[in-house]
Parts: structure tokens; sequence; C-alpha cells
């Protein structure tokens, strides 16, 4: 771990639980080694299986779907990003995180749910549960969080105010008023990035599992929008070439690693997924379905929409 706090040795899933060859095994290795360890914690093995079976009852691994690890570098390197507001420790990239389940989750390095989040400055990745009302909360919440802290001025944060940014990742849907939200903000960055869906995959929520593949291909078509106030802005600008350099990392990168036995997102889902309760619960809250007739990640990897829901105050809408 790294003098920021980040992960720098741990693999893209802050723990797994496959110890299988590929790409996941060196999160294998490591939950072996602490299997082994004479100081083991007498909760760990209880915690880890409530952890688990929190996951797996809440149904649907998309909605822990996440991007790759090219991603992730260049949020930090390039758009000093360090958080992710929505994630779980089976399928977190850093350690600062938030996720759904806070009273589980919390022992394995949750931050808790991102909207009893409440920060003024910083680098935060927001890619929600594609679930339209969840979508709305958190985009309102990050509009709330970015106008209070451009006018902290003086002092330590300068004339510009204190540096807040928000990179949201989301489907591209513009009939949904969250993307509205977001598309019509006042802090939003020029170059906005579209990634159509053939072009790209998410690393699997259920990448922790053996035999699962790490990445699963993308149900929709993914909008990124950077949200930043002046200050974030001066510091970590949104060019033409840190645009470019993010849209190669979230398309081209992550999709070269799809499974190759999965040629169409289809066939995936016939293996992998059972997403009738999704598609039922969502197209009618305006969600499209997806180019193959199918939903996305549903509910879930996030906080709480409870307390006023995404818009800010609340604890888990995700998942469900």
């Amino acid at each position: 771990r790294g003098s920021d706090g980040v992960l720098t040795e741990a693999p893209e899933s802050g723990l797994s639980t496959s110890t299988g060859a590929g790409d996941g095994s060196r999160g294998g290795r490591i939950l072996q080694s602490i299997l082994e360890s004479e100081d083991l914690a007498p909760d760990f093995l209880a915690r880890t299986w409530a952890l688990l079976c929190a996951y797996e009852c809440l149904g649907g691994h998309g909605y822990q779907a996440a991007l790759g690890r090219e991603a992730f570098e260049v949020l930090s390197s390039r758009l000093g990003v360090s958080t992710e507001c929505f994630a779980s420790p089976l399928n977190a990239r850093w350690s600062r995180h938030c996720s759904g389940v806070p009273s589980l989750d919390a022992p394995f390095g949750s931050l808790g749910s991102f909207f009893d989040l409440d920060p003024t400055e910083g680098g935060f990745e927001a890619n929600p549960p594609f679930v339209p009302e969840v979508m709305e909360a958190m985009a309102l919440r990050i509009d709330f969080l970015l106008a209070r802290a451009s006018k902290l001025k003086g002092g330590r944060h300068g004339k510009l105010g204190a540096a807040l940014g928000f990179v949201c990742v989301v489907p591209h849907w513009p009939n949904v008023r969250a993307w509205q939200l977001l598309s019509e903000s006042a802090y939003k960055a020029a170059g906005t990035i579209e990634v159509k869906a053939e072009d790209h995959a998410y690393v699997d929520g259920a990448q922790h599992l053996s035999g699962r593949p790490r990445y699963r291909p993308s149900s929709f078509g993914t909008s990124v929008f950077v949200l930043q106030t002046p200050a974030h802005a001066a510091k970590h600008p949104f060019t033409d070439e840190v645009r470019a350099e993010l849209e190669a990392a979230v398309g081209v990168s992550s999709l070269a690693k799809a499974p190759a036995f999965c040629s169409t997102l289809k066939d995936y889902e016939a293996s992998h997924e059972q997403r009738g309760k999704w598609k039922r619960a969502n197209t009618a809250a305006g969600a499209p379905e997806g180019p193959l007739g199918k939903g996305a990640k549903a509910a879930g990897k996030g906080g709480t929409a409870g307390k006023g829901g995404r818009g800010g105050m609340g604890g888990t809408a995700g998942k469900g």
C-alpha cells in the first residue's frame, strides 16, 4: 500500500476466492496466504462467509461490474482519482471505496454508503448500479457536493474554492433523467466519452468465484462524464489528450480480455446470468433494453438510497 493509501500490489479484486490460473490467480494466492497465517483473526472466516453470502443473495453479479485496471490507472494519474463511490470488497480496485452493505463490508475496508460520504475535496470514480433511480440520486448528490465545494474559498482552498471532482460512468441512456442531469451539469468538463457496447467490457462482479471469467461484455453503450469544481479542473485539467487516453483505457484494453468463448453478449448472459428480474423491474422505469434485448448491470453496487435516495443522503438503494 502506497503513501496515498492505494493498494499497489493487490489484484483488482479486493478479496478473491479464486485459486485457479489466469488473471485472478494473484487474488487467490493472497487469500490462501491469509487462511494459512497464524495471525488469522478469529472472526475472519465468519465475516468472509457473511460477506460472500450477502452479495450472492443480492443476486446478479453484474450489479458489481467495474472498469478495468487500465482505466483506473488513467483516473489516478491524470485526474487525481483515488476513491470508488460504488464498489464492494470483492471487486474494489482501491482500498478507499464505498459499498452497498456497510455493516458487512466495513471490516474489509469499505467507507460505508456513498450517500453518507461528505467530501469537500479529492477525486472520485462513480460507477453506480445501472438503475435509473439510483443514478438520479447519485447525480443530484454529486451536484450538491460540487456546488458546496466551489464556494469554500479562502484559506487553504484559495480563490477557486475546494478541488473536488467526480468521474461518472453510466450507461448511454439519453432519455433517462440521471443521464440528462450529468450531461447538463454546470460542472461538466467538455468532451464526454461515449463507448459503444461492442467496444468494451467490464470486470465481472463474480470474478472472485472459481471458474468465472474476469471480464464480461457490456450490455449497453457507456457514457463517461467528468464533473469538476474550478479548482479541481485547474489542478487536473480534462484535456483532449486525457480524454483520448481514458477513452482508450475504457474501451479496447478491456474488450481484448472479454471471454473469447462467448461470441456475443447473448451467449455470455445465457451462460452466466439470469437477467429477467432486472429487465422486468427496470424497463418500466425508463431504462432501455440492451442491444440483444437484455438488461444491464442492475441495482447494486452502490450505497443505500435511503434517506432520500440517491439525491443524497442515504443508504442502500442499489442492488435491489
